[in-house]
């Protein structure tokens, strides 16, 4: 399935509040631990310092960029933060389960 806003695949993002699914136990062998899908829309700034390197080519915004439209709880303009931590700011498929 593809966003209209910027006809990108919404169907890899993973589910959850992470840019990235959870580690799971692989069934053939339960003491191995699987690596997590990550979402192919996040990547890391090299260019950018620790902690504030984070950035989402789904949305086009990265660490201490503003979401467009959005106001923080002081009425100021909402500064993405944490995408360094993998933490998402697109709200898709961010159900808890």
């Amino acid at each position: 399935m593809n966003s209209p806003k910027n006809n990108k695949d919404i169907s890899v993002i993973p589910k959850g509040i992470y840019c990235h699914g959870p580690i799971i136990q692989d069934k053939q062998n339960p003491s191995k631990l699987l690596c997590p899908k990550m979402c192919p829309y996040w990547k890391k700034l090299p260019n950018k310092p620790i902690q504030a390197n984070g950035y989402c080519e789904y949305l086009g915004l990265g660490d201490g960029d503003t979401l467009p439209g959005c106001k923080n709880g002081k009425g100021k303009p909402y500064e993405i933060f944490l995408l360094w931590d993998q933490v998402k700011h697109c709200n898709i498929n961010d159900d808890y389960e």
